[in-house]
């Protein structure tokens, strides 16, 4: 054994990766780098309705953020989540239980669009309305009894809009591919919460001055 133990030599731990391929960096950093210059005004997102701040929310429906640069690494993790989604939609699909993917969602006062992840059969309501999120494992071990509030948000505007009384919110964590399933049963006091303030952010006339949201928070980047 004490052969071994001088064999085994515990690993270096490296502060920067050497013999790395410059070309194929840069390549794939030039084709994934882009600018979003996409801006509509005038409506509503329910990722964005899920931001507890009003001057983001304010500064997105008046179609005054900034063009984002999406990063290369920022792309890689929507592809991800892109592939996700195929995942599950495949799994439910051999289930038998999905009824429809990328369900597009609107509502004309106040003017919000979106799209549901899922809509599936479900054994004991009928149907069901799925939204999946990826999260890493220290989020996911946060996640006891409910869904993170931003997610809760954007899935009490799915089941208004498409008039389903159940749904939940899907976790899968993206270090271990472990899942938790909260459920959410359609509640009228937060639609009609979600509602109050977006007619608050439509009658305002001026930008709020303090963000009140995370630390990434967009409205964080206007002046």
């Amino acid at each position: 054994m004490s052969g071994v133990r001088q064999i085994i030599k515990k690993p270096t731990k490296l502060t920067q990766a050497i013999n790395q391929d410059e070309w194929m960096l840069a390549a794939l950093s030039d084709h994934l780098g882009h600018t979003n210059t996409r801006v509509n005004t005038g409506v509503f997102y329910p990722s964005n309705l899920g931001n507890p701040c009003n001057r983001m929310l304010y500064l997105a429906y008046n179609g005054l953020l900034p063009h984002q640069f999406i990063e290369p690494t920022l792309q890689r993790i929507f592809d991800c989540g892109d592939a996700l989604g195929t995942r599950y939609e495949k799994y439910f699909t051999e289930m038998g239980i999905l009824i429809s993917a990328e369900s597009p969602v609107k509502c004309t006062d106040p003017v919000i669009s979106g799209r549901m992840d899922y809509v599936i059969k479900h054994k004991e309501h009928g149907k069901a309305v799925v939204e999946l999120k990826s999260i890493n494992t220290r989020g996911f071990k946060a996640l006891l009894d409910k869904p993170k509030p931003d997610h809760l948000i954007q899935l009490q505007i799915y089941l208004h809009l498409s008039k389903i009384e159940h749904g939940m919110v899907l976790y899968e964590d993206k270090n271990d591919q472990q899942v938790k399933a909260f459920v959410v049963n359609y509640d009228e006091k937060v639609w009609t919460q979600i509602q109050e303030r977006c007619y608050t952010i439509m009658n305002m006339t001026d930008v709020p001055l303090k963000c009140t949201g995370l630390k990434y928070c967009q409205c964080r980047g206007v002046s």
